[in-house]
């Protein structure tokens, strides 16, 4: 086991220099903490699934397969109907801003996602909490999370889901303790 341990320390070393000199970790940074659009990008569903993992207090989370099943979801809907609620709490600039960003970004099955669609915040809500007897309950904790702490969606709810991903993924992933070379 020391071996292995010894063994892998080259490789280690490699791969921080390497992903410093291409910038790797503060454009992972950007790509995922600051950018407007981070969806839809290849590795957003596994970034997704692994802060639903480390959200569960099971010892042995199910395993979310990365198939057509299984969704992305806008809360805040790309397209709200004409007439809804979203689009009196986001005029067309918030909405730009916030639409594709991770916070506005969650995971749900592709029933429940065809349920959920453009509806407003409080029917979406039902749907990912099952607060509705005639829709069936996310099976995502990342998703049953926005049922428990959220009432309404507005940028302050935004930007307080950011703060609670960051808080999950980050350290996760040590990206950050990377970025400033500790």
């Amino acid at each position: 086991m020391l071996k292995a341990i010894k063994a892998l320390k080259p490789f280690k070393s490699l791969y921080l220099d390497n992903t410093a000199s291409y910038n790797a970790f503060n454009q992972y940074h950007y790509n995922l903490w600051e950018s407007s659009s981070v969806y839809p990008s290849k590795w957003l569903r596994p970034i997704l699934a692994l802060a639903n993992y480390f959200m569960t207090d099971e010892e042995k989370p199910h395993f979310i397969a990365m198939d057509a099943e299984t969704q992305v979801e806008h809360i805040l809907p790309q397209t709200p109907k004409r007439g809804s609620q979203w689009n009196a709490d986001f005029d067309k600039e918030k909405r730009e801003k916030w639409v594709n960003h991770i916070a506005n970004l969650t995971l749900l099955k592709r029933k429940k996602n065809a349920q959920a669609l453009n509806m407003d915040f409080d029917e979406k809500r039902k749907i990912y909490g099952g607060k509705d007897p005639s829709k069936v309950i996310s099976c995502y904790d990342i998703t049953k999370e926005l049922y428990s702490n959220y009432k309404k969606w507005d940028e302050r709810s935004l930007q307080k889901r950011h703060d609670f991903l960051y808080e999950i993924i980050t350290p996760i992933l040590h990206i950050d303790r990377a970025r400033r070379g500790i």
